[in-house]
């Protein structure tokens, strides 16, 4: 009898048995990675870096930018269809930057309008409540991404609290921002800060401590939000809250929650991505800033 039952047990598992093909990395073409943003008040922080992404067993972490492509921005508005329609007249090409006396020598693979460098006042700026696409040629392949900038929800104020740290005896402020959320529901926040002393934001890049949140649970409410960083007596700090479509949202969601994984089997959530195309990840955000700066002083 367990000579039977041997044998229904081989056949059972036999049957759960399948052939899976591992790839060789050094086969695995990269992909197109697309960083790219569009806000409504500061031309320099509309911008796409594009690079080529690495394969879990490279040997270098080093960034491998993607040169001589061609991009194109469109804005566009929702018709009351849901449909876009998109403005060809608005169309603008975005240019390398490497070069430009103020962008770093090393810095490769930046595009932005082709005005910035030369008169920054009449580059592109995106508008609220507008759509934005981007089109991307490289290497004869063509990519695209959609995003929107929503209306502004605008920071009220920034105050601080000045504590002690009871071990070093050292003074440091805490922030909170507030701002009242509309109540109309639907809103979603990327909101960031840079207290590097510098009044003009280098890129997106250069924020901390990002941060996605919505009104999904409690809406139309006065917000006032704390944030615990110590920031040194005598920092400035620069804070921004964006207001950002849900697809951004869940973009920078994704991004953040997968950040500070440094071991690349480790099971992080799926990254999303609006870009389009064979071979391409990453995002084309649109930000509607709001922006105060703060001093912290005792």
């Amino acid at each position: 009898m367990r000579y039977l039952i041997l044998f229904f047990t081989v056949i059972l598992f036999s049957g759960c048995i399948r052939e899976i093909t591992i790839k060789n990395p050094a086969e695995t073409k990269p992909l197109l990675v697309v960083e790219g943003y569009i806000n409504q008040t500061y031309p320099h922080l509309n911008y796409v870096v594009l690079s080529e992404s690495h394969n879990a067993f490279d040997t270098t972490t080093a960034p491998v930018y993607v040169r001589d492509a061609e991009v194109r921005v469109t804005e566009g508005i929702k018709q009351t269809d849901g449909t876009i329609l998109w403005d060809s007249t608005s169309t603008r090409k975005w240019v390398e930057l490497s070069g430009v006396s103020w962008i770093p020598s090393a810095a490769k693979g930046i595009y932005a309008d082709s005005l910035l460098a030369i008169n920054p006042a009449s580059s592109m700026l995106g508008k609220e409540n507008h759509f934005y696409k981007i089109e991307i040629q490289s290497a004869g392949k063509s990519y695209t991404g959609i995003t929107e900038i929503p209306a502004v929800v605008p920071i009220d104020s920034i105050s601080y609290e000045i504590k002690e740290n009871a071990i070093s005896g050292k003074r440091f402020g805490q922030i909170t921002i507030h701002y009242f959320d509309p109540a109309e529901a639907g809103n979603n926040y990327f909101s960031a800060y840079d207290s590097t002393g510098y009044e003009l934001l280098a890129g997106w890049g250069a924020v901390v401590d990002k941060r996605v949140s919505d009104d999904h649970t409690i809406n139309g409410v006065y917000r006032n939000e704390i944030r615990f960083t110590r920031f040194p007596v005598g920092d400035t700090v620069n804070y921004y809250v964006n207001s950002i479509s849900r697809s951004t949202f869940n973009f920078w969601q994704s991004q953040i929650n997968n950040t500070g994984m440094p071991n690349p089997f480790t099971s992080g959530a799926p990254i999303v991505s609006n870009m389009q195309g064979d071979g391409v990840t990453g995002y084309f955000s649109g930000f509607g800033v709001s922006h105060k700066r703060i001093i912290i002083k005792e």
